[in-house]
């Protein structure tokens, strides 16, 4: 389990696509999402693991709803370059000032202000030439009406959602 921190207002937990046996912990995971019905919109990506990812191995699928059987379209997001250890990917729409070390991809996000999800899906191809198999790393779901199985939205536009660090119990750990 993992939580989310909706800046200034809220905690909720949301699981991730993760067991306590190591070889099911996810690489990469959401750990900050911002959504705005304008430009400023970003999706920060945490790479939990302990080697380098080629993060072409990786890609995003955004649907414009939280509940799939509601969804009317999704759309992929292709990412590039490469992720150190225990360091922070970020997608973003905009330009960005940073003040700290982070990888950064510019990209029309897109993302809807009412409802949607973000899926972090793994690009896994057994043999050179053959099939891929994409797996589920994480998501988030979210809402600005209450819903079971999404994130609520609050009402200020200045608000990111922020994954809060775990404990290796998968609880939440907050300093």
């Amino acid at each position: 389990m993992a939580s989310l921190l909706v800046v200034g207002t809220l905690v909720m937990a949301m699981p991730l696509n993760a067991q306590a046996d190591s070889v099911n912990i996810p690489s990469l995971v959401i750990s900050q999402l911002k959504i705005t019905s304008s430009n400023g919109q970003f999706i920060t990506l945490y790479n939990s693991g302990s080697s380098v990812l080629d993060m072409s191995r990786f890609q995003l699928e955004y649907f414009n709803n939280y509940d799939l059987s509601k969804a009317t379209s999704s759309r992929l997001i292709a990412l590039s370059g490469s992720l150190a250890p225990h360091s922070y990917f970020m997608v973003s729409d905009d330009a960005v000032l940073l003040c700290y070390k982070m990888s950064v991809q510019s990209v029309s996000l897109g993302l809807s202000s009412t409802a949607g999800m973000v899926q972090v899906l793994g690009l896994n191809q057994a043999t050179a030439g053959g099939s891929v198999a994409p797996t589920l790393e994480d998501y988030v779901g979210w809402s600005k009406t209450a819903s079971a199985g999404a994130q609520t939205l609050p009402s200020s536009t200045s608000a990111s959602l922020i994954r809060q660090p775990v404990d290796a119990s998968y609880n939440p750990s907050i300093s």
